[in-house]
């Protein structure tokens, strides 16, 4: 498959709080503002490495399932997978944010000659111990870094050189993935000259 002529859609079937024995699906009449209550869905539109990347975040502090369709089209073909995912509050990736070495910049922001590279910083209590990060060009969306086991100290890693010369040395827009017990999350970076 060429991922730079791939289409990915990522529908929701059904949602259900597993807690209140809710359930919600596309026949309900306030489907769209039920989605938004629920659930958050990032991702690329396209394939990333042939791969489908996309960040699944449910909006709510109970157990929650979704039933979700992947609609993959590529070389005038469809490829089609049904999954369910089930979210807990213990199972969402901790919230992060990637910053410059002095925090001059706005977060997400990091500049090429910035020698102590991408501070990668956890908002929360539960940060993982350590984490696989996947960095990808934005535009071509080929991999330029793959680290795997990256320690996590005080709720903080540092992304510096030379494991990260092929990032902080070019200025662009990148796609950072960050994985940890097969939980995933990306956001966005922002090299600057």
């Amino acid at each position: 498959m060429d991922d730079s002529t791939s289409k990915v859609d990522l529908v929701i079937l059904k949602i259900a709080n597993l807690d209140t024995g809710k359930m919600f699906t596309p026949d309900d009449p306030e489907w769209e503002s039920i989605k938004k209550q629920y659930i958050s869905i990032d991702g690329s539109p396209i394939l990333r490495n042939g791969r489908a990347v996309w960040t699944i975040r449910s909006l709510t502090s109970t157990r929650m399932s979704f039933e979700l369709e992947t609609r993959i089209q590529s070389d005038s073909h469809v490829y089609i997978r049904s999954s369910t995912v089930t979210l807990s509050p213990e199972s969402q990736f901790p919230q992060f944010t990637l910053v410059s070495s002095d925090g001059s910049l706005t977060p997400q922001t990091v500049r090429a000659d910035d020698t102590k590279g991408i501070n990668i910083l956890f908002q929360s209590e539960n940060a993982p111990s350590s984490v696989d990060v996947e960095v990808t060009d934005y535009i071509s969306n080929k991999n330029v870094l793959s680290l795997h086991a990256v320690p996590v100290v005080q709720k903080a890693l540092q992304l510096s050189s030379p494991a990260a010369d092929a990032v902080l040395h070019t200025a662009g827009k990148y796609s950072v993935t960050l994985t940890s017990n097969g939980v995933s999350a990306s956001t966005d970076l922002f090299i600057t000259p």
